[in-house]
């Protein structure tokens, strides 16, 4: 059944479903879900910035704004033009390559790099010079900016700041995780990082970016709570069906009630992304291990509560849209409760301090709700002054 195996790509997806034997290659399942939920939550903090805009919450920010060369457009696509002509002509000399390891040739840096180069040289001077075309002769201008026109602004941010801080935390609790990253950044992003590092550096990044442009915190910070549990949600999604470690403590399916089905209650991970297990009779594939013994598939739990939440703030969001940070705080409390009582059936490090023995999540949760409650009781205080 589909939904009792990992997928390490999504080409293993598809072999999965019409019984073709393509080889596994990027896209990666864990890579692809983390897009998706970046691209839902953006969707969602959209919506919520303009509604809040319309009801005069964002100002519209006025800008001079002077014709100039977009060299970081001109440098991304230079960079991706050379991928582009490492990887195609590194494939056309050498079919082998890419036919003996397909995930190994995408996620490092093999190839032809002349071509790559050329490939770069062309795509530099192209964009370039088509650009200067494009801003000859152009005066300086005002522009109006509003909130949610820099939603791919904040979307950058948190991608940036989401994906480091996961490793950032992730490698304080597990010492070879940085290590990993290092030698392999582009290969570490198909498998577990700490999300709660990456809740917080992104948000770090994006209340840095709103006093520098000027963005009401606390209305924007409401703005983005829905969007980003939902986020959160898919992204536990990835986890799963990646396989990437994320998963429970060991559970006894004789002990499973009649009424749930058995993909909810155990899984043992086959074909998962760490290859942790023992292996897999007959299997052709690059990932060949499995569990022996099935556990709680604690990202689906994750995913289900993150869908319940996410219900709960869209639903009064417009009720509470006048009670500023009022969002972000009851969300801080349900995320972090979320959080704190997943752990303990997931698989993690225990840290004991205060004679309490919790996982570092718990921890950052136990801050979570904290905050939360502290910010609520603010409010409730100050609307009855």
């Amino acid at each position: 059944m589909m939904l009792l195996r990992a997928f390490a790509s999504i080409w293993d997806w598809i072999n999965s479903i019409l019984g073709t034997s393509i080889y596994s290659m990027p896209p990666q399942t864990y890579g692809t879900f983390l897009i998706l939920a970046f691209l839902f939550a953006a969707f969602f903090f959209r919506l919520e910035l303009k509604r809040k805009a319309n009801l005069g919450y964002f100002e519209p920010t006025i800008k001079l704004v002077t014709p100039e060369i977009q060299w970081l457009d001109i440098i991304l696509f230079s960079i991706l033009s050379y991928f582009i002509g490492l990887k195609l002509f590194g494939y056309l000399s050498n079919p082998e390559i890419l036919i003996r390891d397909p995930r190994a040739y995408f996620t490092n840096l093999q190839g032809n790099k002349f071509m790559g180069l050329v490939f770069m040289g062309l795509a530099f001077g192209w964009s370039y010079f088509s650009n200067a075309k494009k801003i000859k002769d152009k005066k300086p201008q005002e522009v109006s900016i509003q909130v949610y026109d820099r939603v791919m602004d904040y979307f950058m941010l948190a991608m940036v700041g989401g994906i480091l801080g996961s490793n950032i935390l992730d490698s304080i609790e597990n010492p070879n995780a940085l290590q990993d990253f290092i030698q392999d950044p582009i290969g570490s992003l198909t498998s577990g990082l700490s999300i709660l590092g990456g809740l917080w550096l992104a948000c770090i990044l994006i209340v840095w970016y709103s006093r520098r442009n000027k963005i009401d915190v606390g209305y924007l910070l409401d703005s983005l709570a829905p969007g980003y549990i939902l986020g959160y949600g898919i992204g536990r999604l990835g986890c799963h069906f990646s396989g990437d470690g994320c998963w429970g403590t060991q559970c006894n399916m004789i002990n499973k009630p009649s009424w749930i089905p058995n993909w909810l209650y155990g899984d043992t991970y086959a074909h998962n992304v760490i290859q942790e297990g023992i292996p897999l009779p007959n299997c052709l594939e690059y990932y060949c291990n499995e569990l022996p013994i099935a556990v709680f598939p604690t990202a689906i739990y994750e995913f289900l509560m993150s869908i319940a939440i996410f219900g709960v703030l869209w639903f009064f969001r417009k009720k509470w849209t006048p009670y500023k940070w009022l969002t972000m705080n009851v969300f801080l409390i349900l995320n972090g409760l979320e959080r704190f009582s997943i752990e303990f059936i997931r698989v993690n490090q225990k840290y004991t301090y205060l004679g309490f023995n919790l996982s570092q999540a718990q921890w950052i949760s136990l801050l979570m709700i904290l905050s939360g409650l502290i910010g609520v009781c603010y409010k409730i205080y100050q609307s009855k002054k």
